[in-house]
């Protein structure tokens, strides 16, 4: 099982600050990944970090949508 600190790292080393838990999908843990910064504009696709055993890698693009619906009350 992959640390919380190497999925925050992760998230560091793609411009993210933090990283909140919001569950599984096809055997995935699944991450919100976020920024400190308020001021912050949200553009772009809304990526998720997904990991699964020692693999973790951000969403594809359609993975994106389908994270986004699965997890749109979170």
């Amino acid at each position: 099982m992959m640390s919380l600190k190497k999925i925050k790292q992760f998230a560091i080393e793609n411009g993210y600050d933090e990283v909140v838990y919001l569950g599984e999908w096809q055997g995935y843990k699944i991450y919100q990944p976020l920024f400190n910064d308020e001021d912050f504009p949200n553009v772009g696709l809304p990526l998720k970090i997904m990991v699964m055993d020692e693999t973790i890698r951000m969403s594809e693009d359609d993975e994106a949508f389908i994270l986004l619906d699965v997890f749109e009350d979170e």
